[in-house]
């Protein structure tokens, strides 16, 4: 990555001594020596891990260690490290809505309501707000809202304003809060 920020390193957590994430989201596996039985002990020089893109669009990596191999997000291990989590949300957002984009100042700590409607608000859409949308079937702005993990429509309006209102009145009245409207 080309940046001109200074490179902090940390151990990735369950593999201290062996593998080292950074700030600018490079993965590391440090020299060591590899003992195998059958083939016998081999030195393992230190070198960054090539990433690789999954088809939710995300970099990942793959970790090896004692035979046994894991993949991670990047975006989910510099969060981890790096960005503080007071609230203990379970979710990592793109700021932007680029997935590939893991510099720090792109990441944060959401629960499962705010990354949904965060990525919807950054899709291509036909509305500025969030959960209104135009149907061209019937020719009226829409207004949708995950409620209890199920998509629910709060109906077909005429004017997209009137859409979001209602929208925001769902929630008011069902106690629910989204920083993304």
């Amino acid at each position: 990555m080309a940046n001109n920020k200074i490179e902090i390193w940390k151990d990735l957590p369950g593999y201290e001594g062996i593998y080292k994430i950074s700030n600018l989201g490079n993965v590391k596996s440090l020299a060591r020596i590899i003992k195998r039985e059958k083939v016998g002990d081999f030195n393992r020089k230190e070198r960054i891990l090539n990433q690789y893109i999954i088809s939710a669009g995300y970099y990942c990596i793959k970790i090896v260690n004692n035979q046994k191999s894991e993949h991670f997000r990047i975006h989910r291990l510099i969060a981890l490290l790096f960005i503080p989590n007071p609230e203990n949300k379970p979710e990592v957002n793109h700021i932007n809505g680029i997935r590939t984009d893991n510099c720090i100042e792109n990441l944060e700590w959401v629960n499962e309501r705010e990354n949904c409607c965060h990525g919807n608000n950054t899709k291509n859409k036909s509305s500025e707000f969030v959960g209104v949308s135009f149907c061209k079937q019937t020719g009226k702005w829409k207004a949708t809202i995950m409620f209890k993990k199920q998509s629910k429509t709060l109906g077909r309006f005429d004017s997209e304003v009137e859409a979001y209102n209602s929208r925001v009145s769902f929630e008011n009245t069902n106690n629910i809060t989204n920083k993304y409207i």
